[in-house]
């Protein structure tokens, strides 16, 4: 082989293996630029779903917040309607009803069943309850509340007929307890329970001399315009047929309502103390539960 030759090829070979390494030199800095644009992708891809994912837990409290403040509003409109249509108010007749501070209340908590959590909607659910046993009371019985709140607010200046009126009725009360049981139901179905004792004789003989003895003390009342006549006839009937009286009926509701107030919004300040909210859970579009 001639020496021009050697030295073609050792020359070919030269610029051979330069090639090669210009190309892996430049298939690993391709390499690097591809793994920095992917970890560039990357973390601006966590940036914005954080952010993304924070923004819609704002959104999911500002909703809450709104639907939290209108169900207590709500409740809390249902609560001076209540005790107008207990006291009775001028503004309150007999045609009025509780259904409609009721309904509101019920729109309002829809909102909070969207928005959730369950926390909260189990802190809710009592105040429906209870308000839903008051409406039913007041709406059937309210004119007897009206009369009792009568003959109680005379009890409290000293009136002594209402004193003696008041304590009539609790004898009236204790004859209509002592019955038997089928004789308390007949005097119930009668729609004239008087009429149907006396008809009866000797065994309800003293559950009529008790319910003559408070009807006359109920008409003095009537005289000094305490009470009406219709206020006497309802008082009479409550005492006389009914085994408990309904006033007594409201206020284990009252109760309930008042507290599943507190309790609820125990439960809202403590799901909004929450300073590490569930991104991965928060409500995103089309779903209805907020953590």
């Amino acid at each position: 082989m001639s020496p021009e030759l050697i030295t073609a090829i050792a020359t070919l070979t030269g610029v051979a293996l330069g090639i090669v390494g210009t190309l892996a030199a430049a298939r690993i800095q391709a390499k690097g630029s591809l793994a920095q644009a992917d970890a560039t992708f990357r973390a601006a891809e966590t940036t914005a779903v954080t952010q993304y994912s924070a923004v819609l837990v704002q959104l999911n409290r500002t909703a809450q917040r709104a639907a939290y403040s209108a169900f207590l509003e709500a409740a809390r409109e249902f609560d001076r309607q209540l005790e107008r249509a207990k006291d009775g108010s001028e503004q309150w007749s007999t045609s009025d009803s509780m259904y409609e501070p009721l309904r509101r209340l019920r729109v309002a908590f829809s909102a909070v069943e969207i928005e959730g959590p369950t926390s909260v909607l189990d802190a809710g659910e009592p105040i429906n309850q209870a308000a839903r046993a008051l409406a039913s009371i007041i709406d059937r019985h309210k004119q007897i509340i009206w009369a009792q709140n009568k003959l109680l607010a005379a009890r409290l200046v000293g009136n002594p007929p209402a004193l003696h009126a008041s304590r009539l009725l609790e004898d009236l009360w204790g004859a209509n307890r002592n019955l038997p049981t089928r004789l308390r139901g007949r005097l119930i179905i009668s729609g004239d329970a008087y009429s149907c004792a006396v008809a009866v004789g000797a065994e309800t003989a003293a559950w009529v001399h008790a319910f003559d003895r408070a009807r006359a003390a109920l008409t003095q009342l009537v005289a000094g315009g305490v009470l009406t006549d219709q206020d006497v006839e309802d008082l009479l009937q409550e005492a006389g047929v009914h085994e408990d009286r309904v006033i007594d009926a409201l206020s284990p509701h009252e109760d309930a309502f008042g507290s599943g107030v507190y309790s609820f919004t125990r439960a809202v300040r403590s799901h909004f103390s929450d300073t590490h909210p569930d991104l991965a859970n928060s409500r995103t579009f089309g779903e209805t539960d907020a953590s």
